[in-house]
């Protein structure tokens, strides 16, 4: 499971492996210092993400080796084994202060950071998500000799630039002439949204270790089991809205407010229409929901629809 800022927070991931099955790893949204601390927010990531144990790493977003290094001490500290460099975050705000995708045209900056971070080794495996570079997905084949000089425990490849965001092709051509050149576990990531996106990417790179999913996973909640050909629950309908009701229900409990928690209801159904007749139409209904009220009647009226099949071809 992908860390999707915003989206994918700890409640949603208790909640969601609680009901899911098909899910190896789970990554938590970039953790960073403020004042040479954690936030609040980011303490009850990484607490939460203890009780995980194997299956949890925790992503770290820097700029400076002495940052990554305060980072890392602190995750010892938490008693966490694992960290993730984040080299892939679009967010202009990010990038602009030179972190997450911002470093990628800085192939020795990236090496300072590595440096860094593979002292905590044996004490943390260390790992990186990337996406191909800032502007141009040329930066990639500069920075290919540099994660290779690191003992990284997998490489995690989002076949776009920063510039490109969420939109546009996936270069996957690309990343089979440069991604085969890693000496890592390398794991695909982008636009993984169906069976046939996974199937496709697996069958053209036979070598890659792994797929990191991330929206695919809120569109459809299913789609790791599927992915493996593990058994469904039956009817599928019941388990999507068991899975809306838990989630909810964990939001209200955590005492976070209604607004918030009717943002990330909405968020989250701008996805999970498309598991209803006419997905679009339902989106937009969704984004109109005013009130939590409101949104509990929508729901309502969509579990009285008959939930779409599975698409039979891929949209790329």
């Amino acid at each position: 499971m992908a860390p999707m800022q915003g989206l994918a927070g700890h409640l949603f991931r208790a909640v969601y492996l609680s009901i899911f099955e098909g899910v190896d790893h789970s990554y938590c949204p970039f953790v960073r210092l403020r004042g040479g601390q954690f936030s609040t927010r980011d303490h009850q990531e990484l607490v939460a993400g203890l009780s995980v144990g194997d299956g949890f790493t925790p992503q770290i977003i820097a700029t400076s080796p002495s940052e990554a290094r305060a980072l890392c001490e602190l995750l010892a500290d938490y008693g966490h084994r694992r960290v993730n460099l984040n080299l892939g975050c679009p967010a202009p705000m990010e990038t602009k202060r030179k972190k997450g995708a911002g470093l990628l045209p800085f192939p020795d900056e990236v090496e300072k950071l590595l440096e860094t971070l593979c002292r905590f080794e044996p004490t943390l495996a260390v790992s990186v998500k990337t996406r191909l570079g800032l502007r141009l997905k040329g930066e990639f084949s500069d920075l290919v000799p540099v994660f290779n000089r690191f003992p990284l425990s997998a490489i995690i490849v989002h076949p776009r630039t920063a510039k490109q965001m969420y939109s546009g092709a996936v270069a996957w051509e690309y990343f089979g002439q440069q991604a085969k050149l890693l000496t890592m576990p390398v794991i695909a990531n982008g636009d993984l949204r169906t069976l046939y996106d996974a199937l496709n990417v697996l069958e053209a790179f036979p070598w890659i270790a792994g797929l990191m999913i991330g929206r695919g996973i809120l569109r459809d909640p299913f789609l790791p089991a599927v992915i493996k050909e593990l058994d469904l629950p039956s009817p599928r309908a019941d388990t999507l809205r068991h899975f809306h009701d838990k989630l909810l229900e964990t939001y209200e409990r955590s005492g976070m407010s209604p607004g918030h928690i009717l943002d990330k209801m909405r968020e989250l159904w701008k996805h999970l229409a498309y598991n209803f007749e006419d997905a679009p139409k339902v989106a937009r209904r969704f984004k109109k929901v005013r009130s939590l009220d409101g949104l509990q009647d929508l729901v309502n009226s969509l579990f009285l629809s008959p939930i779409t099949s599975r698409p039979t071809k891929s949209p790329w």
